[in-house]
């Protein structure tokens, strides 16, 4: 009885270990994605902002110069430069903290990888997004205000279905890359496991036997004992 206690309070202990870095894993994971996404959305957005309304900008100075014009398109780029400031500054505290994270378990080196990459094909899924919408405000704005447009509007129209046909095979085809990476990734880990399981169950095999085997040494020795007390009366 004791033998099986043991063996089942070894065993007890292999699957709590073995689940403890599984649930670290995704915890790590899901904070890292998350601190990665904000950031290279913010960034995205930062430079996709700063980059059409500076040539809008430039373009409405360039058409019609005046005070307000150039005022207005001074304090945008001052505005969309400290937006990047911050979200570079952002990046790199995300950056700093995925290094603080990933140093101390070595085996999510390959987990850090499928992130990073998974990360650049969200960022590039949502940058033709968000150029969208910056260029949807653009003609609002242009047309309430009755603006003259640097551009005719089918330029505009083609360049906002050609960023979307871009955006879909883009985030088609590194979603698919990224499935079978990860797959193969988890096939690989959960191979390594079982094999970690299968050498401490022979390990425990092996503490029973050797538990068996003094057991049977221990009432070998009994009987020898008794046997020479019953010849000596």
């Amino acid at each position: 009885m004791d033998i099986i206690k043991t063996a089942s309070r070894h065993r007890t202990k292999n699957r709590i270990n073995s689940s403890r870095p599984i649930k670290k894993a995704r915890l790590v994971v899901n904070r890292a994605l998350s601190l990665s996404l904000w950031s290279l959305s913010l960034s995205s957005l930062s430079l996709l902002f700063a980059l059409s309304l500076s040539i809008y900008l430039f373009s409405l100075s360039i058409s019609s110069p005046s005070l307000f014009s150039l005022s207005l398109s001074l304090s945008i780029c001052l505005l969309s430069m400290v937006v990047l400031s911050l979200s570079l500054l952002y990046s790199i505290y995300v950056s700093v903290s995925l290094v603080s994270l990933f140093s101390v378990y070595l085996w999510y080196l390959s987990v850090c990888r499928y992130l990073f990459s998974r990360s650049l094909s969200l960022s590039l899924s949502l940058s033709p997004s968000l150029s969208l919408i910056s260029l949807s405000l653009y003609l609002f704005i242009s047309r309430s205000l009755y603006l003259p447009l640097p551009l005719p509007s089918i330029v505009l129209y083609l360049y906002l279905v050609s960023l979307f046909c871009l955006s879909v095979c883009l985030y088609v085809g590194l979603s698919i890359y990224l499935s079978i990476y990860l797959e193969i990734y988890i096939i690989f880990y959960l191979s390594r496991e079982r094999e970690r399981e299968g050498e401490g169950r022979e390990r425990e095999e092996e503490i029973v036997e050797r538990e068996r085997d003094k057991e049977r040494e221990k009432r070998e020795m009994i009987g020898e004992i008794e046997r020479d007390r019953s010849l000596a009366r």
